[in-house]
């Protein structure tokens, strides 16, 4: 009678594993099923994020003729010109332009700006140069101050200064590795220098199946007045976000 127990209860031993495993299998496809649908709902949100921030950006920025674009496109200032203008910007504030004033103290006077900046953001309405390297079209998304203005896709630097300059680009490149280099440029070389100097690098790996990473770096330099600052990628042609959220270049100046 005791051999008989013990027999019966060795064959229910495999039921009831193959019931666990079943169990298992299900509570797991239970929680893959539950994790791929709040993907999919973080996919569907942020499409609507984006498109919400680009119909208000078309609110906020109308759109020029365009005759009026390409006029503005075409136009070459000469950065002589861009460094003996006195005047300071303040976007979205529809006032006069106020002149920068210092006292012989130090003491910045009335109608001055305290560290002057300036962010530039993808212009969409224009393509991006790719020769050797890939040069992102910029627009002026914000800018304060008069120490720095936006020329031929790079930031002209008209006040001498240590400056912060930062750069941001969202790659949706499959390329193995992307990234992009802030070069400074500058207006007035000694013997054998260099014109061109690399003030930073970003490198970033990508992933083939999902191509979207980000690549941020910045740093602080002494820049000098003339001088200019671009942002290059250096691919033929790299496929990146136009999304002022996700890519940008700017400056701030500390001191």
């Amino acid at each position: 009678m005791d051999v008989g127990f013990r027999s019966g209860g060795q064959r229910r031993r495999p039921v009831w594993a193959a019931l666990v495993l079943a169990l298992a299998l299900l509570i797991s496809f239970c929680l893959g099923a539950l994790s791929l649908w709040h993907v999919l709902a973080l996919k569907h949100e942020v499409a609507e994020l984006r498109s919400e921030v680009a119909w208000r950006r078309t609110q906020q920025q109308p759109g020029e003729p365009g005759d009026a674009q390409a006029a503005r496109g075409d136009e070459a200032v000469s950065v002589s010109q861009l460094l003996s203008k006195p005047t300071v910007l303040v976007p979205g504030v529809n006032e006069k332009a106020a002149p920068l004033a210092q006292t012989s103290s130090g003491t910045m006077g009335e109608g001055s700006v305290l560290q002057p900046c300036l962010q530039m953001m993808p212009d969409r309405r224009r393509s991006a140069v790719r020769q050797e390297h890939t040069t992102i079209s910029w627009q002026v998304g914000l800018r304060r101050g008069s120490a720095l203005v936006e020329h031929q896709n790079t930031i002209l630097v008209r006040e001498e200064g240590f400056y912060f300059v930062y750069s941001q680009v969202f790659y949706t490149d499959k390329t193995f590795t992307m990234g992009h280099v802030i070069n400074r440029i500058k207006h007035n070389i000694v013997g054998n220098e260099l014109q061109t100097v690399t003030l930073f690098r970003c490198i970033q790996t990508m992933n083939p199946v999902f191509p979207y990473n980000t690549c941020y770096t910045a740093g602080i330099a002494k820049l000098e007045a003339g001088d200019s600052v671009e942002l290059l990628i250096p691919r033929q042609s790299a496929n990146i976000s136009l999304d002022g959220d996700s890519t940008f270049f700017g400056a701030l100046r500390l001191l």
